[in-house]
């Protein structure tokens, strides 16, 4: 099989027929038909029908097409990238139940990626059309949605049909109104409600079962139904006739307007969203970034509930929909300056690392031993000792001056730390965190009462383990989630109900966050602290163009949030000694080497970079989520800035000379004296840790050293 072949088997197929296709190709139709009939023999399949009319494609034609139109679309894209051929005609299409984040994301591909020219489908059809077009590769990615009620027979489907389906968020019910409905005004709604008003649904042909219905609760019986087949037409109904339809409740407003309201259903049920895409096909380009799209498509509807990032618990989760009044735009608050330690060493050094470390399997198997019963807590927290006794003598040895505890004593980054105060409980996962690739187990973590800090925090005793171990190159520091990362796991939708009830008034659960931060800074100072890391995803989510939806409120109100992420950091901070040196690492989510958030710094530079009261910066730099450089414009004059520049996610060693040019591009925004390096994140944020091995670890961390010294010297 060659290239030509490919290239001959797309134009018959596009054409309809030999001879049509022979005068595209400037060749002979005897020549053609040849070179068809020959590669059908090497495939020992049958490509085309022949008719008197024509030629058509046949079941395993039609899958062969698939695939070589991914081939002559790399093909087209490499001529582009090295031999300066014309811009390519970029083609990509995607079939999809009717969903407005679906529209959203591909409106985003396009404006970000569509190129001079382009070739794109959207189809907005039916389910089992869905999954055909992906399994023959007429489209690269299929939207659509399972339930407890149709997985089992479309989970068969989408197996029998060789596809992969991939979770995307979980929803509760919802319905769609128009805006003049009696109960578009309506906190939620009921069945019972709903039973007056017409119900409408998708058309789904020929495979009209209840299990393809792009509806939940579609064996319901309803006096009056309405089929429609597609979008527009629905909502015109949902308008012209007071009627509604059975939804996720995920709409934008910017490209569906005003008109259309989506309302709480109280429903026990739950439709998990998803994407298809064909097994054992690594996805295209174009395919690649139209799933990015999906997972940062913004939802903007006002009345749209929390898509449960957790698994449901039998009714959807409430929205977080901000009670506070306008605040002060900046909480003024006179920068502290650098000033150096007891030993000469402060944080950041010149090469650095974030603060997590891999963990050895024999600590991971005593702890879940511990977990299950089989071991006592003073033999776990033996082998901790043991492990960071280790794991230290290791940081020593790697020339590294900063030392931590490798976060073993922690299942997560910032979980554990919240355990320590006195109102807020946590328990097993009812479902986990969605990153880009993987779901994150981490315990529901939830407010019981109001938040105190009685006796040591656990976290002090855990500093003073390592401070032991200084010596007189070394010196201890202490990373703990930041103040903002606090008040966001409490204001999240899924949390956001027990908070309210707790904290009706949002500005005092922000005062006694910095309140209990205060007081936990004073005992790790008074127990010899003087580097302090506050590790902070609340700024990497604010990036991300669903932001609004993961916060759940209106795009308009992002502002309001990152004033208030802005004000509980500089709170927490206000008061602390002077020779107690804090930084930041910013960071758009580390799990098992994956991610959860994208997008430059520049939505939050001039509030984080200008006015956020910290020494210095641990930024995220890794690769192209984290947009460029332009951003450090922002950052006040004097402070240090690590740049995340060498990946913990992957095992393989960045190239030497591209990182040292990219210091020095970073260096035309902030002087090179005041830049460090380090990985964009740790190696563990939890327990399970990236996809790499401790030897692959400590080689990072030999580069981010070599790198260092050849830039700034010994």
């Amino acid at each position: 099989m060659t290239l030509t072949q490919i290239q001959y088997v797309l134009a018959v197929a596009e054409t309809g027929t030999i001879s049509a296709a022979a005068k595209r190709l400037f060749i002979a139709q005897p020549s053609l038909t040849a070179s068809i009939k020959e590669l059908e023999n090497e495939l020992q399949v049958t490509l085309f029908r022949r008719t008197n009319k024509g030629v058509t494609l046949t079941p395993e034609g039609e899958e062969f097409l698939g695939y070589a139109r991914q081939v002559n679309s790399q093909l087209d894209l490499m001529r582009e990238r090295y031999f300066g051929g014309a811009p390519v005609r970029r083609r990509f299409c995607v079939s999809t139940q009717h969903y407005s984040f679906a529209v959203e994301a591909f409106v985003a591909l396009l404006k970000e990626h569509g190129g001079e020219t382009y070739d794109f489908h959207l189809r907005e059809t039916q389910t089992y059309e869905i999954i055909e077009d992906v399994a023959l590769l007429k489209s690269e990615v299929g939207v659509l949605y399972l339930n407890p009620f149709n997985e089992t027979v479309l989970k068969k489907t989408i197996k029998a049909h060789g596809l992969g389906f991939h979770p995307l968020f979980k929803a509760g019910p919802h319905v769609f109104l128009g805006a003049e409905n009696p109960l578009a005004k309506r906190k939620s709604v009921t069945l019972e409600d709903l039973a007056p008003y017409p119900r409408l649904s998708y058309e789904q042909g020929d495979h009209n079962a209840f299990y393809f219905s792009e509806e939940i609760q579609s064996t319901l019986e309803c006096a009056k139904d309405i089929h429609v087949c597609d979008r527009a037409t629905l909502f015109n109904l949902l308008i012209g006739l007071n009627g509604y339809t059975i939804c996720s409740g995920v709409i934008n407003e910017s490209l569906n307007g005003k008109n259309i309201v989506a309302v709480p259903l109280n429903l026990d049920d739950y439709m998990e969203i998803g994407y298809l895409t064909r097994e054992n096909v690594e996805p295209s380009l174009f395919a690649q970034y139209y799933i990015d799209a999906l997972k940062g498509s913004q939802c903007n509807n006002a009345n749209r509930k929390w898509l449960v990032i957790a698994k449901t618990y039998g009714k959807p989760l409430f929205s977080c929909i901000l009670q506070d009044g306008n605040l002060p735009v900046y909480c003024k608050h006179k920068l502290k300056q650098q000033v150096i330690n007891m030993k000469n060493i402060k944080l950041p050094y010149r090469y650095d690392y974030v603060g997590s470390f891999l963990r050895p399997n024999d600590l991971k198997k005593i702890r879940a031993d511990y977990e299950a019963g089989k071991t006592t807590y003073e033999a776990l927290k033996e082998a901790e000792d043991t492990a960071i006794r280790d794991l230290v003598a290791k940081q020593k040895a790697a020339g590294y001056k900063l030392l931590t505890d490798g976060e073993f004593r922690r299942k997560t980054w910032y979980l554990d730390f919240m355990w320590g105060f006195e109102g807020v409980s946590h328990s097993a996962p009812k479902g986990g965190i969605p990153f880009h690739d993987v779901l994150a187990v981490v315990d529901d973590t939830y407010l019981t009462g109001k938040l105190k800090l009685t006796g040591t925090h656990p976290f002090v005793e855990h500093f003073r383990f390592v401070q032991a171990l200084e010596d007189e190159n070394t010196v201890a520091k202490q990373t703990i989630p930041s103040p903002a990362q606090f008040y966001e796991q409490m204001i999240f939708p899924m949390n956001a109900e027990t908070t309210n009830k707790i904290y009706p008034n949002r500005e005092e659960l922000l005062e006694d966050v910095a309140k209990i931060y205060r007081a936990f800074i004073k005992q790790l100072y008074d127990a010899g602290c003087r580097n302090l890391q506050l590790d902070d995803c609340s700024w990497g989510v604010c990036v991300d163009p669903a932001a609004p939806f993961v916060f759940g409120v209106e795009p308009e109100k992002m502002g309001d949030i990152m004033d208030q992420l802005l004000k509980v950091n500089n709170l927490a901070l206000e008061g602390k000694p002077d020779d107690l040196t804090v930084a930041t690492h910013i960071c758009r989510g580390n799990y098992n080497s994956s991610w959860a958030s994208r997008g430059g710094y520049e939505p939050v530079a001039e509030r984080l970079f200008a006015h956020e009261n910290v020494d210095a910066y641990y930024l995220e730099f890794d690769d192209a989520r984290s947009g460029g450089f332009e951003p450090l414009r922002f950052v006040t004059p004097g402070k240090k800035v690590v740049l995340g520049l060498i990946t913990s996610k992957r095992p393989e060693l960045e190239d030497k000379d591209a990182v040292i040019a990219r210091i020095h591009e970073a260096a035309k925004y902030v002087p090179l004296e005041n830049l460090c390096l380090s990985p964009q994140c740790g190696f563990a944020s939890c327990e399970v840790g990236n996809k790499l091995t401790e030897e692959q670890q400590w080689a990072k961390l030999a580069l981010v050293k070599e790198i260092a010294e050849e830039v700034w010297g010994k």
